[in-house]
C-alpha cells in the first residue's frame, strides 16, 4: 500500500497535472504500473482507493509519471455563463436563508433548503477547463457568501429569542478554504468535498 505521503502527493500531482479524475486512472493503466490490480483502478471512485491498491514501489513510479506528464492548458476565466448561473445561484440561496423562519430551532433541516442550490453553484464554479487555483478561491468566495448569510441569519434568529434588538455576531470563521479546497481538487483526485 502507498504511505500517507505518496498519496497525498499523488492526490495534489493529479490536480496539478490532469483536468479530470477518469485521466488520472487512464495515465496509471497506460504506464502498465498496475498490473493485477488494473481492474481495481478501473473501478476506482476516488483516489484514495487508486493509492490504496498501490505498492510502494508502484505509487512512486506513478509519481514519476505525474511528474514527467505536462500540464494541461487551462483557461483563467469563467464564461459570462457560468458567471451568471453562480451569482444567480448565490442569490437565491440568500433568500432562501433569509426567508428561514423563527420557528425552528433544527438548523440541519434548514441547511437542507438550501443543499441542492450549494451542490449546483459548486458544479458550476468546478470547470475542470479552468486553473486549479482559480476554482478554488472561486469557491472559497462561494462557501464563505452562503456562511456569511447562514450566521447573520442564525445569529438574528437567536438574538430575536433573547429579545436583542441590535447586535451583530463576529461572522464565521475561515474553514471555507480548507472546505474550498477539497471541493476544488475534487475535480482531478474524487475526493469527496463534505458538500457533494
Amino acid at each position: 500500500m502507498a504511505s500517507e505521503t505518496q498519496s497525498k502527493y499523488i492526490a495534489d500531482l493529479a490536480v496539478l497535472k490532469t483536468k479530470e479524475f477518469k485521466e488520472v486512472k487512464e495515465l496509471l493503466e497506460a504506464s502498465g504500473i498496475v498490473g493485477e490490480n488494473a481492474e481495481i483502478v478501473r473501478n476506482a471512485q476516488t483516489i484514495l482507493e487508486i493509492t490504496g491498491a498501490l505498492t510502494d514501489l508502484q505509487a512512486s513510479k506513478f509519481i514519476d509519471v505525474l511528474i514527467a506528464t505536462k500540464e494541461p492548458k487551462r483557461d483563467t476565466a469563467y464564461s459570462t455563463k457560468r458567471i451568471n448561473f453562480a451569482t444567480g445561484e448565490i442569490e437565491h440561496i440568500k433568500a432562501i436563508i433569509n426567508g428561514w423562519d423563527f420557528g425552528t430551532q433544527n438548523y440541519a433541516a434548514l441547511v437542507e433548503t438550501i443543499l441542492p442550490q450549494v451542490q449546483a453553484a459548486c458544479a458550476v464554479i468546478n470547470n475542470p477547463e479552468i486553473q486549479p487555483e482559480i476554482r478554488q478561491r472561486n469557491q472559497e468566495i462561494l462557501l464563505r457568501e452562503i456562511g456569511d448569510a447562514i450566521y447573520e441569519k442564525v445569529y438574528d434568529m437567536n438574538a430575536f429569542d433573547m429579545e436583542i434588538e441590535h447586535t451583530k455576531g463576529t461572522g464565521i470563521d475561515d474553514r471555507y478554504y480548507g472546505l474550498a479546497k477539497v471541493i476544488s481538487d475534487g475535480v482531478s483526485n474524487a475526493s469527496r468535498g463534505a458538500l457533494l
